[in-house]
């Protein structure tokens, strides 16, 4: 697993190839969780991933609440998405790791990069194009 489920998470959050952001990444959620959110996001129910997973489907019930309460994976009408900008991504525990990792990544220019990538690749900027 290790980087490249943090590379599929930043991808699907809309930071991929910022390794700034990676780092954000590993404080915020393990491995694990990022695999379990990519999965349930790819439109697998709860019972198909507690099967998948070997685990029953309680234990599998109170990953995915934590989950949801550090809003890192949220419930849709469709199903489970995760939120699809580092805008609107959870930053990390509050502590001064999270802090630091935050700052370097705002710092390093990435986060701007990725506003302004996520703009241009956006409808509203194609419908607004000379």
């Amino acid at each position: 697993m290790g980087n490249a489920v943090y590379d599929k998470l930043a991808e699907r959050i809309g930071a991929a190839g910022y390794p700034t952001y990676i780092k954000v990444l590993e404080n915020v959620v393990t491995p694990e969780e990022a695999e379990l959110m990519l999965e349930l996001a790819d439109g697998a129910t709860p019972a198909q991933t507690a099967q998948s997973r070997n685990i029953d489907e309680k234990s599998l019930a109170a990953k995915i609440e934590d989950l949801q309460t550090r809003r890192v994976l949220l419930k849709g009408p469709g199903g489970y998405v995760i939120p699809r900008s580092p805008r609107f991504f959870p930053h990390g525990p509050d502590n001064q790791k999270t802090r630091d990792l935050f700052t370097d990544f705002f710092r390093s220019g990435d986060y701007q990069k990725i506003l302004v990538d996520g703009w241009y690749d956006s409808p509203i900027a194609a419908a607004t194009a000379w």
